[in-house]
């Protein structure tokens, strides 16, 4: 049993319960709006047009698959949250293996392997049919 603390809530509930393609869905469209903010930071704090641009590709892309997921299209939407996860995955690691410092790209390597993470379980919990109705 696993408790999380929502305002005003304490809500319980068993992992196994957990609905991986609604919590996808949800944590893409966070997800998103983190990697535009990142752009918009790195175009203010550095000056960097290409950040800017990635960020607001990547993050509106994210975006869209939480809209997808939400229209009923799991199978779609988790498939484009994972191809940006994966590639945000990748280009972040390298980052911070070349500067060597964990912000920010470290942190955002990180959140994008959860959010990979994330869409794979949900993925395999479709193809399962373990997935409640809401």
């Amino acid at each position: 049993m696993m408790f999380v603390l929502v305002p005003d809530l304490l809500v319980s509930f068993k992992m196994s319960e957990v609905s991986y393609p609604h919590l996808a869905q949800n944590m893409s469209m966070i997800y998103g709006l983190f990697v535009i903010i990142g752009g918009v930071a790195g175009y203010l704090q550095a000056g960097s047009t290409t950040s800017l641009m990635a960020g607001a590709g990547a993050g509106s892309v994210a975006i869209l698959s939480s809209i997808f997921c939400r229209k009923g299209y799991f199978n779609l939407g988790l498939k484009v949250l994972t191809a940006v996860s994966l590639t945000l995955s990748i280009v972040f690691i390298k980052r911070c293996h070349a500067t060597g410092a964990f912000l920010p790209s470290g942190f955002m390597a990180m959140n994008s392997a959860f959010i990979l993470f994330l869409s794979l379980m949900a993925s395999t919990q479709l193809a399962k049919g373990a997935t409640k109705s809401e």
